[in-house]
């Protein structure tokens, strides 16, 4: 691309104390400089058209080096564009500086999958898309056969074997009512997008596909990079073209099914999901591993915040540590959920909170106790194996753990005698406090000191063998206590860990999250336990 062997690693303190090694990519440039007030929103959105047209306008400070997926950006563009009709926005009072962006924007973003500059003069009709591309711009050592087989074995594995509905064709179809595909020259970093807008898209309504009425189904478009080996060595190109096709057709069929219609869906929703299919769908391709681990404490529905270094992508670890029991790669399993959660917005019209909730329910949990659940398997990451058993473990822990080490503690507790008084965001957060060592069997007790907030606990105790979870009776609102038991805490061959939750969800979306109060009490002594309360482990 140009620029790849010119990166340079980035050693970054993230806000929750994690370290590592990031790449800032324009969209993430941009969004930040937006809130730092350095650029307005319609410069960032004019900008964001620029670096997805790789367009040589783009400030060379915003061009970034880190690899990134454009759908994110287009749904923004699109989303701030149809609001903004430039005659009413003036006569509101808006600049014509700003009617005259938002001008730009919308000949730029017209026909997105149809005006690229690149001179793409070959035509490959497959099974099922309409491929245009240029032989010659082909890179990374990858041909034309290889996207062929990529898209194939997505369209197999997502509509045949799955059972998703297929993404609608519009009332300009690509010929034979194929898919269509772009492979082109993009900007630095981007590994393709999907969008609405341009030939062979635009809106359908219902999605002949699908058993509901869709009202806002949408036929959509691909574009693809010509060099998937020009994004670094932290993977092979043909892996970056498993990973970007499986994931950017997974964004079609949200738009076929009407599930990316309502305005202003939180991205993290829609990038967390497809990643989380993506890694259904192309295994081994395994680019989900990049977004290794996300930060808990920043909750579900405030998820991606430019300003913290928090990428929408990161969030699927923890939908798959929620739904990995039930099939990993399996028709029925992890992917079943997917499309339940697809279908449950695109019927409500909406994604929230309680659109994964209602998804969850099907399966009898709810959303409260999966996340309970994933904040253990998270901070244990326990390979899946003899008496490590769902939803308490991985099946690719061990590559988890080969890229990044799992969340620390937010507090290391060294004697019964310490007092540990923490705060946890409303609408599902979650913190891990290590336990001290003792022989006798150790009660911990969690009080709820806020006015709100409802905190989950549990004890867990690597035995070597297996995780015993000692779930609490109860969760603690507000002016409540909970108290559970680990009897012989010295016998833990890893850390015996308080893991808890604040599960209170607010609003069906929350975009405020408040900080609740609660305090940890230890003792240790010598008492006489009922037998339920000695052993009411859960052997995950």
């Amino acid at each position: 691309r140009g620029v790849a062997q010119q990166r340079v690693a980035i050693h970054h303190v993230f806000r929750d104390g994690r370290r590592g090694t990031i790449e800032p990519f324009a969209e993430l440039l941009l969004q930040q400089a937006e809130q730092r007030g350095e650029i307005d929103t319609a410069t960032t959105d004019l900008y964001l058209a620029y670096a997805l047209k790789n367009d040589a306008r783009l400030p060379a400070q915003y061009i970034g080096l880190g690899n990134w997926r454009g759908t994110p950006a287009l749904m923004r563009i699109t989303e701030h564009q149809k609001r903004f009709d430039t005659s009413a926005a003036v006569a509101r009072g808006e600049s014509i500086d700003t009617a005259a962006k938002y001008a730009a924007v919308a000949a730029m973003t017209a026909n997105f999958c149809g005006s690229s500059t690149d001179p793409l003069n070959a035509i490959l009709d497959s099974a099922h898309f309409h491929i245009s591309y240029n032989q010659a711009a082909l890179g990374g050592g990858l041909t034309i056969n290889d996207y062929v087989q990529s898209l194939e074995k997505t369209w197999n594995t997502e509509i045949v074997q799955f059972g998703w509905a297929a993404p609608p064709v519009s009332s300009d179809p690509a010929p034979g009512e194929r898919f269509p595909i772009r492979i082109a020259t993009l900007s630095p970093g981007v590994f393709g997008f999907t969008s609405n807008r341009g030939t062979n898209t635009g809106l359908v309504g219902d999605n002949p596909n699908t058993s509901w009425n869709d009202i806002d189904s949408q036929a959509s478009c691909i574009v693809l990079s010509t060099n998937f080996g020009s994004f670094g060595s932290g993977n092979t190109a043909r892996n970056f073209l498993d990973a970007t096709t499986s994931h950017e057709f997974v964004h079609a069929v949200q738009l076929g099914v009407g599930a990316l219609g309502p305005s202003a869906v939180d991205t993290m929703f829609v990038e967390s999901t497809a990643v989380l299919a993506e890694d259904e769908v192309m295994d081994a391709a395994n680019d989900n591993y990049q977004y290794l681990w996300p930060n808990l404490k920043v909750c579900m529905g405030q998820f991606a915040d430019p300003q913290n270094d928090i990428l929408p992508y990161q969030y699927w670890i923890v939908f798959r540590a929620m739904t990995e029991r039930y099939g990993h790669t399996l028709s029925g399993g992890v992917e079943q959920w997917i499309q339940d959660v697809f279908e449950i917005a695109s019927k409500q019209n909406m994604w929230t909170l309680n659109t994964f909730n209602d998804a969850l329910a099907i399966r009898g949990t709810s959303l409260a106790q999966a996340f309970h659940d994933a904040a253990i398997t998270i901070k244990f990451n326990k390979l899946c194996n003899a008496g490590y058993w769902y939803p308490y473990c991985f099946k690719e822990a061990a590559g988890y753990a080969a890229v990044a080490p799992p969340p620390g503690f937010d507090q290391i507790l060294t004697s019964t005698a310490n007092i540990y008084d923490g705060m946890l965001n409303d609408n599902y957060t979650a913190g891990w406090i290590r336990l001290p060592t003792v022989s006798a069997t150790l009660q911990v007790t969690v009080e709820n000191t806020s006015v709100g907030g409802v905190f989950r606990a549990s004890l867990v105790c690597d035995t070597g063998a297996t995780l015993a979870v000692n779930h609490f009776p109860f969760a603690a609102n507000a002016g409540e206590s909970q108290s559970g038991y680990i009897h012989n805490a010295a016998a833990c061959k890893g850390q015996p860990t308080l893991v808890i939750t604040n599960e209170k969800q607010t609003e069906p979306n929350s975009t405020v999250c408040t900080a609740q109060s609660y305090r940890v009490r230890m003792s240790s002594r010598a008492i006489v336990l009922t037998r339920q309360q000695l052993f009411p482990l859960v052997l995950g």
